[in-house]
C-alpha cells in the first residue's frame, strides 16, 4: 500500500513538473512572439519608407522625349546660312523622331521667333536663329523685350567671324588707311547694309564706334544687292560675315581688310583681326538653338547631348567647312554666357542704330 501511494506521488510530481515546463515554454514562445512583432513592423515601415522615397524621386521628363516629330523654326527664307545649318542638323541628329525644319519668315525674323516664344514648352518646337540678330533685335527696336531672355538657350553649334570688305582695286589696303580717310572725311565713307539692324549693321556700327569715325549707311534689300553695289562701285565698304564674301575674295573681286574673330579665320589666314590693328572689337557670329521658356531641364540636357554629338560628326564638320563655318559647340550654360556678353557689346551702339532708321 505504501509503495502504491509512493508511486502515485511520483507520478503526480512528474505531471506537475511537466505542466510547469510546458507553461515555461509557452511563456518563452509568447515572449519570442512579442520580440518578433516589432521586427515585422520595422520591415513593413522600411518598405513603406522605400516606397515613399521612390515616389519623391523626380521623374525623368526626357525619358520619352521626343515622342513626336520636332519642329525647328528658322525665321528666315530657305537657302540662307541659318537655314542651311538647321537642315544639316536635322540630317545628322540622332533622334527617335524626325526633326523638321520650318521656314517662318517675315518682319526681320520676328514672326518665326514669336512662334516659338508662344509654343508649348515641351521641347517639340525649337528655334534656330542668328545669335547676333536674336540679341540685337531689342537694341534695334525690332522687339520690345530682350527676346533671347524670353526663350531657353539650348546650344550653339557653329561659328564664323565677320569683317570689313572693299573692292580689290580699292586704294584702301589696310584698316588704318580706311580709318584715316573716314576721320578726315566724316560721313563720306559709304557702307552698304543688307538690312537695318542685322549682323552687318552691328559689325559696321561697332567698328565705327571703336574707330571713332562717322560713316554713311546705305541699306539694301539683302546681301546680294549690297554685294552688287560694292562690285559696281556704288558704295565704298560692306560689312558682313566671312561666308558671304569668301567666294568673291577667292575670285579676286573683294578684299577683306580685317576680321572680327578673336583669331584669324582659318579660311582667310592672311586677313588680320581688328585687335591686331589695335581696335578693340571681337565678334564671332553664331547660330544658336532656343526653346520656349519653361522647357524642362531634362529635355534641354538631352538636346545638348544629341547636338554635341552632331558637332563631333566628321561628315557634319566637313559640310560646315564647305560653308566657311566652324563646328564649335557651346552648352546651354556657355551659350547663355555668350548671349550676355554679346548683349553688353551691342547695347552701347543700339541707340545709334535706332537713330539711323
Amino acid at each position: 500500500m505504501f509503495h502504491i501511494k509512493k508511486l502515485v506521488l511520483v507520478v503526480m510530481i512528474a505531471g506537475l513538473f511537466g505542466m510547469l515546463m510546458v507553461a515555461c515554454n509557452g511563456g518563452n514562445d509568447e515572449a519570442s512572439g512579442e520580440n518578433n512583432q516589432p521586427e515585422e513592423n520595422e520591415t513593413n515601415n522600411n518598405d513603406t519608407n522605400e516606397a515613399n522615397e521612390a515616389n519623391d524621386e523626380p521623374a525623368d521628363d526626357a525619358a520619352d522625349y521626343p515622342d513626336k516629330s520636332v519642329q525647328m523654326v528658322v525665321p528666315y527664307s530657305a537657302g540662307g546660312g541659318t537655314d542651311t545649318v538647321a537642315r544639316a542638323i536635322s540630317e545628322f541628329i540622332d533622334f527617335e523622331e524626325s526633326l523638321v525644319v520650318s521656314n517662318i519668315e517675315g518682319s526681320g525674323g520676328a514672326i518665326g521667333t514669336m512662334e516659338v516664344v508662344n509654343a508649348d514648352p515641351d521641347g517639340h518646337t525649337l528655334l534656330m536663329h542668328s545669335v547676333t540678330a536674336a540679341v540685337s533685335g531689342y537694341h534695334t527696336g525690332l522687339f520690345d523685350t530682350k527676346i533671347w531672355q524670353d526663350l531657353e538657350p539650348v546650344a550653339s553649334m557653329v561659328t564664323q567671324s565677320g569683317g570689313i570688305v572693299v573692292r580689290e582695286d580699292s586704294d584702301w589696303e589696310t584698316v588704318e588707311d580706311l580709318v584715316e580717310y573716314a576721320q578726315a572725311n566724316p560721313q563720306e565713307l559709304s557702307v552698304g547694309l543688307p538690312g537695318i539692324g542685322g549682323g552687318a549693321h552691328i559689325i559696321s556700327a561697332i567698328f565705327a564706334d571703336a574707330a571713332d569715325i562717322e560713316v554713311n549707311y546705305v541699306p539694301f534689300d539683302g546681301s546680294a544687292d549690297s554685294r552688287a553695289a560694292l562690285a559696281g562701285g556704288h558704295i565704298d565698304v560692306m560689312a558682313g560675315f566671312v561666308s558671304e564674301f569668301y567666294d568673291f575674295i577667292q575670285e579676286g573681286e573683294f578684299r577683306m581688310l580685317a576680321s572680327t574673330g578673336s583669331e584669324r579665320s582659318p579660311q582667310l589666314p592672311d586677313v588680320p583681326t581688328f585687335t591686331e590693328m589695335d581696335i578693340d572689337f571681337v565678334l564671332n557670329h553664331r547660330n544658336g538653338i532656343f526653346a520656349p521658356q519653361g522647357t524642362p531641364e531634362a529635355v534641354i540636357d538631352k538636346l545638348n547631348e544629341r547636338l554635341e554629338e552632331v558637332t563631333q560628326n566628321e561628315e557634319f564638320i566637313t559640310l560646315m567647312d564647305g560653308l566657311v563655318t566652324e563646328s564649335a559647340f557651346l552648352s546651354a550654360d556657355e551659350f547663355k554666357e555668350e548671349l550676355e556678353e554679346l548683349d553688353a557689346m551691342i547695347e552701347p551702339v543700339g541707340e545709334l542704330i535706332r537713330n539711323e532708321e
